[in-house]
């Protein structure tokens, strides 16, 4: 830990001649962050408080509507996607609960869950729109058609 070193206050003993100036010298250690939220606002402000539980809100959020979305299909379908969003969203409550106690704002595992959420998103909004997928061109017509009897 690096000590912050600073004069508490000068003081002036003597006539004009002779001054001597004494200071108290105070030294204060570094303080640990005890919370991730406080971690966040300490060293980026309210600015990138906000923006970090956004962050955090919005993958949230997207988790439920992905699981929502996905929970009653089959197996074929990407049932797989809802357990995955479900899981993902309970392992981002006990990591926000957790860092309540703890600042691990910076850690990577929470910075890669997050990337896994939004890679999870992607993927199934990627996959939704291929399966909606209509083309716009009309097929062509059989050159040969059968002849009706």
């Amino acid at each position: 830990m690096i000590p912050i070193v600073r004069t508490k206050s000068d003081k002036k003993v003597g006539d004009e001649t002779n001054v001597e100036h004494k200071s108290n010298v105070v030294v204060d250690a570094g303080r640990a962050f005890h919370s991730s939220y406080f971690e966040m606002l300490g060293e980026q402000g309210y600015p990138g408080l906000i923006l970090w539980l956004m962050i955090h809100a919005i993958g949230f959020v997207r988790m439920e509507v992905l699981y929502r979305r996905y929970r009653k299909r089959t197996e074929e379908d990407g049932l797989w996607i809802g357990k995955l969003a479900l899981a993902l969203q309970q392992a981002h409550i006990v990591t926000m609960v957790g860092s309540l106690f703890v600042g691990i704002a910076y850690q990577p595992f929470v910075w890669i869950m997050v990337t896994m959420q939004i890679g999870l998103d992607s993927y199934a909004s990627r996959r939704e729109s291929l399966r909606s997928f209509r083309p716009m061109v009309a097929r062509a017509p059989d050159p040969d058609p059968a002849p009706a009897n």
